[in-house]
């Protein structure tokens, strides 16, 4: 595509005389005989009125202007090239963010509708100026633009906060993403994509009432499991577990899912699930019990079902093998299961075949077993609470979920999953939770783990104003801030006798400190010191100081050790 495709020759606009044809080589050329004989008479009259506009020539869309040539007096200009820049401007002015373009000097090449009506300014105001003359920086400010740091260092920044001042004098808060733009593998300009505060708060409510349908959508749906993307983490030991259940989740073998109670084990089970052969669907369905809620009179009828008539008031019932079959049957605190009804199921997963209660036909079962337990089942088999062919059974792969006290690094990442899920059903807009109550939640031991995470949050939600954007320790229970009192505000028993008698460093006040600043830097010098001594383990080193792991890993973070 030429930046000219053709120019013609007219009289008076109202004749053509003779048309010329340009294109770039391979490409494909327009003519005198494309114009003048397939776009007839109208086509010139219809462009004959304006002096430059749009116009459709063997199917496809030119841009026309007529200009005036000395030697040749009126002539038309075809360009697909100026048609398709319109479109695109046209385009760029229909995106609901702020678009600047800058060449590899800082100059202004383009600015769209959005990022006028943000930063106040005409497209002519704009153009052909450099950012410097544009926007009010002092010589330290200067780095902090996100445009000139793109260009200096060749790579993009997501995300900037950016507050400065416009040559109007207008100061103007902005969420800035910038872009390099590279042609044969060198540098020529940036591209910057600006937001104001108004268009994040308008993407907010939309995208806000756009998950609250789709959460109502999914409600609705039967199949609607959880999915390994629906599983937050990045602390190495959530790593390792969910790469060995992916991998395990293709293979026909039984798995046993081990952790505390309120770890998400049934959350695994559904991943596994729909990651698996065996999704979601009719044919392949996740029937889920929960063994310590059955009966034991009621035991073998709701596993295996029955037939009508077998005793009084029975009727023709479907059983968790039958529901589930081809599927997944998930047994959830298997613990919890007598030894009698261990018997019955070990049979048939061993000769895949059960039998109704009342019948005497066997029928075929194709399932796969997850199970779930909360306490270890070695232990339940020393104590005649559990037969082991039946645990060797169930427990071909076993997977262990960490506790939330061993996977701290993935609070923040929680409480966030959380707060999303809460504004959703209660109708906030909260943005997150604050360093000083995320600093509560990092020294508490969480024995219910993930769960009762989840329940803070929710209470807070319950007790937070309507317009509350950050929560904060004031929103948190009671019993929460009791123990940060006591572990972290407070010493503990014995604590301050830990060090006696050793020379852990005299830590010298600057002349700006108060006593609080010296006495953290002590106690960072403290710690460090004893780090060092048990080569960075953490958990020796808080038996050393006499002082709770968590509350070592709070001091840890709080002096970026």
């Amino acid at each position: 595509m030429a930046v000219i495709d053709c120019i013609c020759m007219s009289e008076g606009r109202t004749k053509l005389i003779r048309c010329f044809g340009f294109t770039e080589e391979g490409g494909e050329i327009i003519n005198h005989i494309d114009i003048v004989e397939k776009g007839g008479l109208d086509f010139l009259e219809n462009m004959g009125a304006t002096d430059s506009g749009n116009v459709e020539i063997v199917g496809k869309t030119y841009g026309y202007q007529w200009i005036y040539l000395p030697d040749l007096g009126s002539c038309l200009v075809l360009s697909r090239e100026a048609f398709m820049k319109k479109l695109y401007e046209e385009f760029m002015d229909s995106m609901d963010e702020g678009v600047q373009i800058y060449d590899k000097s800082g100059f202004t090449l383009y600015i769209n509708r959005m990022s006028e009506e943000i930063e106040g300014i005409s497209r002519d105001e704009f153009l052909n100026k450099h950012l410097l003359d544009l926007y009010a920086f002092d010589e330290n400010q200067r780095s902090e633009s996100t445009i000139l740091s793109t260009l200096r260092h060749k790579e993009p920044i997501l995300n900037r906060c950016d507050k400065y001042v416009t040559g109007k004098g207008k100061t103007l808060t902005t969420i800035n993403t910038a872009k390099p733009l590279f042609m044969g593998g060198e540098i020529e300009g940036a591209a910057l994509f600006e937001n104001d505060f108004k268009t994040l708060n308008r993407k907010y409510d939309l995208s806000y009432h756009l998950k609250r349908y789709i959460d109502k959508a999914e409600s609705n749906n039967p199949f609607n499991l959880y999915s390994f993307s629906d599983i937050v983490y990045k602390s190495r030991k959530m790593d390792r577990m969910i790469n060995l259940a992916k991998k395990v989740a293709f293979n026909k073998a039984n798995i046993l899912i081990c952790g505390d109670t309120g770890t998400g084990k049934e959350l695994i089970a559904q991943a596994i699930h729909t990651y698996g052969d065996r999704k979601s669907s009719p044919q392949k369905p996740f029937v889920s019990v929960n063994c310590s809620a059955v009966p034991e009179n009621l035991a073998e009828s709701l596993f295996f079902g029955t037939v009508k008539g077998s005793f009084t008031g029975s009727i023709d019932s479907r059983g968790y093998f039958e529901q589930a079959n081809g599927g997944t049957l998930f047994l959830d605190e298997v613990n919890s299961m007598s030894l009698d009804l261990q018997k019955k199921l070990l049979r048939a997963l061993q000769e895949k075949v059960f039998r109704k209660v009342g019948s005497e036909k066997y029928e075929k079962c194709n399932i796969r077993i997850i199970a779930s337990t909360n306490e270890p089942l070695e232990d339940l088999i020393g104590k005649g609470l559990m037969r082991k062919d039946f645990y060797f059974r169930i427990s071909t792969v076993v997977l262990e979920v960490p506790s939330l006290s061993e996977r701290m690094d993935d609070l923040d990442i929680l409480v966030d999953r959380f707060i999303d899920k809460y504004n959703s059903i209660y109708g906030l807009k909260a943005k997150g939770m604050s360093n000083k109550a995320l600093d509560v939640l990092r020294v508490y031991e969480w024995p219910g783990n993930v769960r009762e995470l989840q329940h803070v949050v929710e209470y807070c939600f319950n007790i937070a104003s309507k317009d509350v954007v950050l929560f904060d320790r004031e929103h948190l229970p009671e019993y929460l801030l009791r123990t940060f009192k006591k572990f972290v505000l407070q010493p503990e028993e014995g604590e301050d006798e830990a060090t006696e008698g050793e020379d852990m460093g005299f830590v010298s006040m600057e002349e700006d400190d108060d006593l609080q600043s010296a006495m953290e830097k002590y106690e960072k010098s403290i710690i460090m010191k004893i780090l060092e001594e048990y080569g960075g383990n953490v958990t020796k080193t808080a038996e050393r100081l006499n002082i709770r792991r968590q509350s070592l890993q709070y001091r840890m973070k709080k002096y970026n050790i």
